[in-house]
């Protein structure tokens, strides 16, 4: 990848849905045409579990920070994010995928963008705290033609009785918050893994995650991974 590029624009996609954009500039300061700054070396991956791992690499002289893109495999977007230190902890990662990891130092005023280091690891299996039940997967959404409905759905989760569905509009023609978001939560039975939700409102992005509960409902509670859905 070329280093000097510093905007990127990607769009991620679960399937056949569009979820959201993301547009950065990076963390760069200044610019012009001078040195090329090196590679970070060493990018190693360590503290690996089901939803994290840590990442670090060596300094590199004049860098002003660090930008780090990674994502995991089948999916097209890069979640972007900077540090001004050589290490840095994702978290909130799918368990058992592979993802991708790139890392640039980004130069200061007197110094141009290095490349990327890149690397890959595979986050583990998740391990369900005792009386708790799995997270939900494959959590999607979906619109009728006119988008006035949305019809989210997810996996059967074992020993369920319950599911808790967070819908989080951020709402069209309200600046600020928290006036432009309206919070729906709906429970349904275990019998049934799909809602659909009729008249939602004019909105300009959704945040959705599900979770599972069993009889034991004040600690049975584990929530999906949020998803994030785009009005475009």
């Amino acid at each position: 990848m070329n280093g000097k590029i510093n905007k990127y624009l990607n769009v991620i996609i679960f399937g056949s849905l569009i979820i959201s954009a993301v547009l950065f500039t990076g963390c760069k300061k200044g610019g012009g045409e001078y040195e090329t700054l090196p590679i970070p070396a060493n990018l190693t991956i360590s503290d690996i579990t089901a939803e994290g791992a840590k990442l670090t690499w060596s300094k590199v002289d004049n860098a002003y920070c660090y930008d780090i893109l990674y994502r995991p495999e089948g999916y097209d977007t890069w979640i972007h994010t900077d540090t001004f230190k050589t290490e840095y902890t994702l978290y909130n990662l799918y368990n058992e995928h592979t993802y991708t990891v790139l890392v640039k130092a980004s130069g200061n005023s007197n110094y141009l963008s290095s490349d990327f280091a890149e690397t890959t690891f595979s986050t583990l299996a998740d391990v369900v705290p005792e009386n708790e039940l799995a997270r939900p997967k494959n959590v999607k959404g979906a619109f009728n033609d006119n988008k006035t409905a949305l019809t989210i759905s997810w996996d059967a989760v074992e020993n369920a009785v319950n599911y808790d569905i967070y819908i989080d509009y951020t709402v069209a023609h309200r600046a600020t918050a928290p006036d432009n978001n309206a919070i729906f939560k709906y429970t349904v039975p275990a019998t049934q893994t799909t809602l659909t939700v009729d008249n939602i409102p004019e909105f300009k992005k959704i945040n959705i995650k599900v979770a599972a509960r069993n009889k034991n409902f004040s600690d049975s509670c584990r929530w999906s991974k949020d998803i994030w859905i785009t009005n475009k």
